[in-house]
């Protein structure tokens, strides 16, 4: 399947997601499990534990989205590049299918004359055009754009990522029922405020693991990989989506979107015949075709690796089940595929 196929389709994908009711009704309180090894994905096999464990189901929601776009405007994004990546953020501002997405716009460097304003974090905390739904939108946001060029002096990337990131935390800190995600998008490495790599990781991962707010780096060009690849491993997001052409970043913003709403899913406090959910008796199965397969229980993000598998949200107060980037990537992929978080059957890990 063609590159650009797959990720429409994966812009697109709403998986069924169902709750089902299994095995025993249970009252405990929530506290963590372990799930079943994933078989073989080209010859699944039927689990017997997951043959037992179906039963009544009652819906789950994805979590709404929101989206803090932090654009590089530096004199290297100016003609071509700048009118490729505007064009590329209309369309998706603009694409009809796009629902329960928020997104605000911001750019780097800010207008100043000289460095000194160029770092200042109040011009990356206040955003140009703040957090709105698709596709309702767009115009503000492609008004925007349309006022803004690519002939910023230097690149602070620093600055900006850290201005921003404080105004997405404080917007999570109030919102905690939606997905919050930062969504850097630049072509090239920090050249003035603090332009030492590092920092820029340490601050996403600081936005993830204590706030619950993603950071996605889009990379546009060669030079940045390595330094995006850190950030969006640190931000929580795997590895950076990265373009040849800033034609392409439709795309990756379609691709973030399927990443961050597509694969986590609200877990119910309570089941269907009354009580409270016990997260020690959950199990995720994926069904991919006729056979649904066990998905095993990671721990925590840090412990996906290239595996896949599913983790909570929080260990201790946990409200949403996440898939691991690579379940997550063959999710999107698939077709047709259905997610069932079952309920009443000990949690079983990898074997």
């Amino acid at each position: 399947m063609a590159g650009t196929e797959w990720l429409r389709r994966a812009l697109f994908l709403a998986p069924l997601l169902s709750v089902a009711l299994a095995c025993s009704s249970s009252d405990r309180s929530f506290d963590n499990g372990e799930t079943q090894t994933l078989g073989d994905a080209s010859t699944p096999k039927p689990d017997a534990t997951i043959q037992a464990c179906t039963g009544t189901s009652l819906g789950a929601s994805h979590r709404p989205l929101d989206l803090f776009i932090l654009l590089d405007r530096s004199l290297s994004m100016d003609g071509a590049p700048w009118d490729a990546a505007r064009g590329a953020l209309e369309d998706f501002f603009a694409n009809p299918q796009v629902s329960d997405v928020q997104a605000a716009l911001n750019y780097f460097p800010n207008d100043g004359d000289t460095n000194v304003s160029t770092c200042v974090l109040d011009f990356y905390r206040q955003f140009a055009v703040g957090l709105g739904p698709l596709p309702a939108h767009a115009p503000e946001l492609a008004a925007s754009l349309d006022r803004t060029n690519g002939k910023g002096n230097g690149t602070p990337t620093a600055a900006a990522l850290r201005g921003a990131l404080e105004t997405a935390v404080d917007y999570k800190r109030t919102h905690a029922d939606r997905t919050v995600a930062l969504v850097l998008v630049s072509d090239g490495v920090p050249t003035t405020c603090t332009p030492d790599p590092s920092v820029l990781a340490a601050m996403a991962q600081s936005a993830n693991t204590e706030y619950g707010t993603l950071t996605f780096a889009i990379g546009i060009g060669i030079e940045p990989v390595g330094l995006m690849n850190n950030i969006a491993k640190a931000g929580g997001t795997g590895q950076a989506l990265n373009v040849n052409n800033p034609s392409e970043l439709t795309v990756q913003l379609r691709r973030a979107q399927a990443n961050a709403v597509g694969c986590e899913f609200v877990i119910p406090k309570t089941a269907p015949g009354g009580g409270v959910v016990d997260p020690s008796l959950v199990n995720v199965v994926v069904t991919d075709g006729d056979v649904p397969r066990n998905l095993p229980k990671t721990g925590e993000r840090a412990t996906c690796a290239n595996r896949e598998g599913w983790y909570y949200d929080n260990p201790t107060t946990p409200t949403t089940v996440r898939l691991c980037p690579a379940s997550c990537d063959l999710l999107v992929a698939g077709k047709e595929p259905k997610i069932d978080v079952t309920f009443g059957c000990q949690t079983e890990g990898p074997r």
